[in-house]
């Protein structure tokens, strides 16, 4: 595909009226059935090349599909390229439609995701949510940090939504020291919180098998 043919695609993809709702829908489906990571480079061309408010839209639809075929084989480069943008985008839409995308990815342990962190932080309870959600992308220390920042949070009725995400973000990259932290939740009053701390506790017994169960014993007995 040339790079004419790729802003065709992705200016098909945007969010418009009611009318155009099919031809965005046969849009974002062919472009989740790209596969060739030579599109990689004209997608981040166009990223740099569209940086204003009013090609927000058009940068939204390139990081969907650039995060599409990174999800297919994912390539360090263009993964921190991905992460990166956490930190140069403002608009909390276009935040929350990037962070989510991140957060389907299995990123390489090479890739820094120091802004995406941050964005866990945020004010903005659209972009907190879904940068929470991105932490489960990587086993990096910083991400791993901030799950575990808030996992740990205790105000349940305040932030339940923030322990819940946290607590599936360290069901996909947690370890078995996450045991004890995650068994505090099986008696949440929110159902949301209780279920997400114990699939994240099986897919971590799962992947960790005795060391895990011996965290889970400890856990047991705190």
């Amino acid at each position: 595909m040339t790079k004419q043919g790729l802003m065709k695609l992705l200016l098909r993809m945007r969010p418009d009226d009611g009318s155009a709702g099919i031809a965005r829908w046969l849009a974002r489906k062919q472009a989740e059935r790209l596969d060739d990571p030579k599109l990689l480079p004209l997608l981040r061309e166009v990223i740099e090349e569209n940086p204003g408010k009013e090609q927000q839209a058009l940068r939204r639809s390139a990081y969907l599909v650039m995060a599409s075929l990174l999800r297919q084989k994912p390539d360090p480069a263009y993964c921190q390229f991905l992460a990166d943008r956490a930190g140069a985008e403002s608009d909390q839409y276009i935040l929350d439609s990037l962070l989510n995308d991140i957060a389907r990815l299995r990123m390489p342990p090479e890739v820094r995701m120091d802004e995406v962190a941050l964005k866990a932080q945020s004010e903005a309870w659209l972009v907190r949510h879904s940068a929470i959600r991105a932490l489960g992308a990587s086993a990096s220390p910083c991400c791993l940090e901030a799950a575990r920042a808030w996992a740990g949070q205790t105000d349940e009725k305040t932030y339940n939504y923030e322990i819940t995400y946290a607590c599936a973000a360290l069901g996909r990259t947690g370890g078995p020291e996450d045991i004890p932290l995650l068994k505090k939740h099986l008696d949440a009053k929110t159902r949301d919180v209780r279920d997400a701390a114990r699939f994240a506790m099986d897919r971590i017994l799962e992947r960790n098998g005795d060391a895990a169960q011996t965290r889970q014993s400890e856990g047991t007995r705190v």
